[in-house]
This record gives C-alpha cells, structure tokens and sequence, in this order.
C-alpha cells in the first residue's frame, strides 16, 4: 500500500484566525502534557519546522555532540510521492523542475517502517533518538515519538535564510517561499494550540540543543 493512502488531510476552519489549517483529524492523538504525545513510546524526538528554520543543522550539531541523529531529509528516508498514484517520485534534491502544479501533484513523506524501526532501536538500546525533518504524514510518526518539538521562525527569518549556502534550494522560487511563509504561520499555530513543545529557532544554535536536550535527555 502506497504511504501516502495511509494519511488524509482534514481542512477545517479556524474562525478565530480566519485562516486554513491542514492536519490529520488524527494529528494530536494520543497527546500527552507538556509536548509529550507519546508516554508509552519509547524515546523518540520528533524535531519539525519549516524550511530554513534549521532542522538539518540540529541533526548535525546533535550527532556532533554523540547523539543517534537523523536529517529525515538527507538520510534517504523520506521522498517525493504521486498523490493519485501512490508511486515514488523523488528523493532529496532529485526532484525535476518544481513547478507549483508539480508541487500540488505530489507529496513528501517519510517512511514509517524506517521510523518504526528506530523505534525499536531506542527501546533496545535505552537511549533518546533523534528525528529532524517534515513531512505530511506527521501524524504517523508522532504516534511514534515522546517529544514533538516545533522551531520557531518568522517570515523575516526565512526570507534571510532561504538564500544562506545550503546543500539544496528550496524556497528560493517565489511560489516555494511563498508557501513557506504562509505554512509557517498555519502549523506553528496548529502545534502550539496541539501542545507541541516551542523553541525559538532564531536564536543561537547552541541555545536551541540546549533547550532541546533539557527536555529530552537530561530529565
């Protein structure tokens, strides 16, 4: 079975924002307090955000320090989709030209096996493992994680970052930083509303593995 027939969107509208917001009816299933969705799960770290808020430098700087961290990006665990076929598309930085029509064609999602099995990594080995990416089948591997972190970013912030060198160059089309942008606004209120824990990724990097690791390491 095609992943992407595994996850469904839910559209509903937020009256009080008077914004769209896209989730799964079954996104924040399961959520316990405090950013905890998870209690009987072993401890994955699900760390999100939208593009340039610096997902791929945590992975980096976490597995610098001796963590087991994975870019769900680079590490050849997620890909482009075909939502009416169900078939894989793309891989990281495989894509053709992504035009906005292509874009609404497909779908990036992760791959829930993979994230399984990191699951059962952790609860074999006793250790914190941690997953840096986005995808549009969250839903799945929250069920899987303890932790679900959101980084947060501003439009000033991503405008300045989409042209920083990076290993690809998403967002540097009109049409991809505009939905950056307006994606930013919807998921992080959709997180925060969710019970998502919230770091402040414009800080220094070093002031966000802090923060992450007091939370999912040293307490």
């Amino acid at each position: 079975m095609a992943l992407h027939t595994k996850y469904r969107y839910e559209v509903f509208q937020n009256l009080f924002f008077g914004t769209l917001f896209y989730f799964s009816p079954t996104l924040f299933e399961g959520r316990a307090p405090d950013g905890c969705y998870n209690t009987d799960s072993m401890p994955l770290a699900f760390i999100t955000g939208i593009s340039t808020a610096g997902k791929s430098t945590v992975a980096k700087e976490l597995s610098k320090l001796g963590y087991e961290a994975y870019d769900t990006e680079h590490d050849g665990m997620s890909a482009y989709f075909n939502i009416a076929t169900g078939e894989r598309a793309a891989g990281f930085n495989e894509a053709p030209e992504r035009t906005e029509a292509w874009l609404d064609q497909h779908e990036w999602l992760i791959d829930e096996n993979k994230v399984a099995s990191l699951q059962e990594k952790a609860e074999a080995e006793s250790k914190t493992i941690f997953l840096c990416g986005g995808s549009e089948n969250e839903s799945e591997v929250h069920a899987m994680c303890k932790w679900v972190i959101w980084l947060k970013t501003d439009e000033e912030t991503i405008r300045r970052r989409v042209n920083n060198p990076r290993d690809h160059d998403y967002g540097t089309r009109p049409h991809e930083l505009a939905r950056a942008i307006t994606s930013n606004k919807e998921k992080e209120t959709g997180y925060r509303n969710n019970g998502a824990i919230i770091i402040d990724a414009r800080q220094p990097i070093h002031k966000v593995i802090e923060e992450i690791l007091s939370i999912t390491v040293e307490t």
